[in-house]
C-alpha cells in the first residue's frame, strides 16, 4: 500500500489531447470560404505511464476488496476528461459578406481567365490580318535605272 501512497502523493502529470469537427461551405470557382461551423473539445486526464506503477501494485493484490476498489477509481481516474468546448459558427451577416465577396472575385477571376485570353487571341488575329492585307496591297517597287559601265569603259578606251 505504500507504493500506493507514495505514487498518488506526488502530483499527476496531465495530458492534454483535442477533438476537432468542422463543416465549411466554399466558393468552388475562387476558394473562398463563406461559412464555417466547428466544434473544438478539449480533454485532460492523467497520465497512464505514472499511474502504471500504482496499477502493478494494485494488480497484485487483486484479492483485497480495498485494492479492487482503489483499482477501480483509478480506472475511471484514467479517463480523459472534456475540459473545454468551443462551438464556433458563421453569423448570417458575415456570410452573406463573404458570399457576395466571393461572387465579386469570381467575377475578376472569370475576367482574367476567359475574357482577357480571348481578347488578346482576337487582337493578334485582326492584327495579323491587318499585317497580310498591308503586305498584299504593297506597291511594286519601280526597277532601279541599270547602267552598263561597259560600254562608257569601251568608250574611253577607244578614245586616244
Amino acid at each position: 500500500m505504500l507504493t500506493v501512497i507514495g505514487a498518488l502523493a506526488n502530483p499527476l502529470p496531465l495530458q492534454y489531447s483535442t477533438a476537432l469537427t468542422g463543416h465549411a461551405r466554399i466558393e468552388p470557382t475562387t476558394g473562398i470560404v463563406v461559412w464555417t461551423h466547428s466544434v473544438k473539445r478539449f480533454f485532460v486526464g492523467p497520465d497512464p505511464a505514472a499511474l502504471a506503477p500504482v496499477k502493478q501494485a494494485l494488480a497484485r493484490h487483486a484479492s483485497d476488496p480495498v485494492a479492487s476498489a482503489v483499482s477501480g477509481y483509478l480506472d475511471t481516474l484514467t479517463k480523459p476528461r472534456a475540459a473545454f468546448t468551443l462551438d464556433y459558427t458563421t453569423d448570417p451577416a458575415s456570410a452573406n459578406s463573404m458570399a457576395s465577396y466571393a461572387d465579386s472575385q469570381r467575377t475578376k477571376l472569370r475576367i482574367a481567365q476567359l475574357y482577357a485570353p480571348a481578347g488578346l487571341l482576337l487582337l493578334a488575329v485582326i492584327l495579323s490580318f491587318g499585317a497580310f492585307l498591308a503586305w498584299r496591297h504593297q506597291p511594286e517597287k519601280p526597277a532601279a535605272d541599270v547602267i552598263d559601265v561597259r560600254e562608257e569603259v569601251d568608250a574611253r578606251e577607244r578614245e586616244p
